[in-house]
């Protein structure tokens, strides 16, 4: 896909001493010309040209060889100097870095020289063929009355490679991720399938690159089978369930609407200097998207409209674009068509649950993801979701339907609609809303004060889904004092009482299982900025002196990033990712989001501690004995 270069009107390519060695011709040379001969002798013109490309560029080197071969090797030095002191040395540069380029260039065979390699190939030495023309009349058979060694060379048997240690080699892995040893020593029925005829062919597996061609290549397959599994593959190769996983957690303790941006560079134009190939070892993303991603999984989820599983995959490739470059996640809005269809058949109007036997038409968590991520971008994209898709005629039912409320799978939505929401909330956008959806959302936090408690028992789905909530009124509260007036006597009578007791009870805990807690803080030190209440300062002074948070914080420096130099994985450079994966810990995650980390409860506590303006609680905070060890390590480190 590299662009044609519009070539130049003359080669001007700088002329280096040590290739200028002309091959004596047998043709008279005209005397005018005065070229000395033993010059001729030491000088050879280059065969071809290294800056020009396009259809005219062989007439065109071919009229400068002439010229030059009319000149001595004095007058073509002469030349050489007067064009590089008249040129801008970075034009020089780039010339001698291109000839560089083109002369170390690996170029891969044409099919005439793997032809003409074939041809020296000695049918006996390769079994299976051998055996089959050594039976009877077989020069009789169809198309076998003459021997392609060019093709019959693909089944002699492989010559197993010796490493050599001395030399860096490319990484190669099987069909499951699997890194694969420099070589096997013996091709059995189990590895057969991982060689084939690509670059080092008697290595076993694919490397990267390969894999990403392969998979990019059977996305054009129809075939159900076939285009799940590249499918996967790709998401697999460009997606961090990880990071995805971590960066969801957050959201729950306040964080994290203000998302990250994966981007290796953000240029705003695509480099059409390079090809696919050069650009895949540059920027693996920007790579994705020039091949025609977006449309292709627009073609997917219109036409072949696949299983839920094939569907789950391109939403995944999509958030992972959506935190790429501005570059990239405008070419997903501006793809025609695409984000109408999945809004269309994931994020629908109305649904009927009952009668569907496809993912079609019902709403998909994924979907509403991609959404957020796009929206956390800009907010002139959220308010196009609002006016054009009116997301949140769709949100609004999927919040005050039970359906959802009921099962897992509903809550866990429900907890994405929320976040998006708060998103929304946070940008100001349209606020009418928000009185429609006011007696849904009592409801739930009713049935979250009847039914939901803060221990270990309680999921991770339903702490979350509290979590969303608290989170949402909190947001409600900066914008609309009125609107969260109604929610005042059961958040301040009934849940911080129950909740902050049942907190300051704990004897264990795990990170994800203080959300509601710390949403908790978040939410009131929202409505804090608007309304001081000393009861709810009295509760908090509880709560610092309680044995509950001083198990909790007992290991707050296990959770410190600045404590604890984990080694966290490491992306290539032609992809960036969050880095929240860590080798050698508890839980393979960096120490902040581990399950003994406070970090993030305390983030909400401190948010709460400062909206504050009761001097006897800041100084409790500061004062507890774990927080003043954490505060004296971070210190050392000055």
């Amino acid at each position: 896909m590299k662009k044609e270069e519009t070539p130049m009107e003359i080669d001007t390519l700088p002329i280096d001493e040590s290739t200028l060695i002309i091959k004596e011709k047998s043709e008279n040379i005209p005397a005018s010309s005065k070229v000395n001969k033993q010059n001729l002798k030491k000088v050879e013109l280059p065969t071809q040209s290294y800056v020009l490309s396009g259809s005219d560029s062989r007439d065109i080197h071919e009229e400068n060889l002439n010229i030059m071969k009319s000149m001595s090797e004095e007058e073509i030095r002469e030349e050489r100097e007067k064009l590089i002191a008249t040129m801008d040395p970075a034009i020089v540069a780039f010339l001698k870095s291109r000839r560089k380029k083109e002369i170390n260039e690996n170029r891969n065979p044409t099919i005439k020289e793997q032809n003409e390699a074939a041809s020296d190939i000695n049918i006996e030495e390769i079994q299976t063929p051998s055996e089959l023309l050594k039976q009877p009349s077989a020069e009789k058979w169809l198309n076998f009355d003459i021997i392609e060694t060019n093709k019959l060379a693909w089944m002699k048997d492989m010559d197993v490679p010796k490493v050599d240690k001395s030399k860096q080699f490319e990484a190669r892995f099987d069909f499951d991720g699997w890194l694969l040893p420099y070589s096997e020593p013996e091709i059995n029925e189990k590895n057969r399938i991982l060689y084939h005829h690509g670059e080092e062919a008697g290595r076993p597996g694919y490397t990267l690159q390969e894999l990403f061609q392969l998979s990019r290549f059977c996305l054009d397959d129809n075939t159900p089978a076939v285009l799940n599994a590249s499918i996967k593959a790709m998401r697999n190769l460009i997606y961090s369930q990880v990071d995805e996983t971590c960066l969801d957690s957050l959201l729950g303790f306040g964080l994290g609407h203000i998302q990250p941006v994966l981007a290796v560079d953000n240029d705003k134009e695509d480099d059409n200097t390079v090809n696919d190939q050069q650009l895949a070892e540059k920027n693996i993303i920007r790579c994705l998207a020039r091949t025609e991603i977006f449309t292709r999984i627009r073609y997917i989820i219109n036409t072949v409209k696949p299983s839920l599983e094939t569907v789950v995959y391109c939403m995944d490739i999509l958030i992972r674009l959506a935190r790429d470059s501005e570059l990239v996640y405008m070419k997903i809005l501006n793809c025609e068509g695409l984000i109408d269809s999945i809004v269309k058949y994931f994020v629908p109007k109305v649904f009927h649950a009952a009668t569907s036997t496809s993912p079609y038409e019902l709403p998909l968590l994924q979907s509403i993801k991609l959404l957020r991520i796009l929206s956390s971008r800009s907010k002139h994209i959220a308010n196009k979701f609002i006016t054009k898709f009116q997301i949140l005629d769709s949100i609004i039912l999927y919040l005050s339907n039970d359906t959802f409320s009921s099962n897992v799978n509903g809550l866990r939505l429900q907890t994405e609609c929320l976040h998006f929401w708060s998103l929304l909330v946070n940008y100001r956008l349209p606020l009418d809303y928000l009185s429609v959806i006011q007696p849904v959302l009592l409801n739930m936090l009713d049935y979250h004060f009847k039914n939901t408690n803060l221990d270990m028992k309680t999921t991770f789905v339903r702490q979350g889904h509290v979590a969303a909530l608290l989170i949402f009124l909190g947001h409600m509260a900066k914008v609309s004092w009125n609107l969260i007036q109604p929610f005042l006597p059961l958040l301040l009578e009934m849940c911080l009482p129950k909740w902050s007791t049942q907190f300051m009870q704990l004897n264990e805990f795990a990170c994800g299982k203080l959300q509601i807690i710390s949403s908790l803080l978040f939410c009131l030190s929202c409505i804090g900025e608007c309304q001081t209440n000393n009861g709810v300062d009295e509760t908090i002074i509880n709560l610092l002196n309680s044995n509950g948070y001083n198990n909790i914080t007992d290991k707050i420096k296990s959770g410190s990033m600045l404590l604890n130099n984990y080694e966290t994985h490491k992306p290539s450079s032609n992809l960036k990712s969050l880095e929240a994966a860590a080798w050698h810990t508890m839980d393979h995650v960096v120490p902040v989001i581990q399950t003994n980390s406070c970090l993030p409860f305390l983030f909400g506590l401190s948010q709460y501690v400062h909206t504050s303006k009761n001097r006897k609680l800041k100084i409790a905070f500061l004062q507890n004995t774990n927080v003043q060890k954490y505060l004296e390590a971070l210190q050392k480190l000055r």
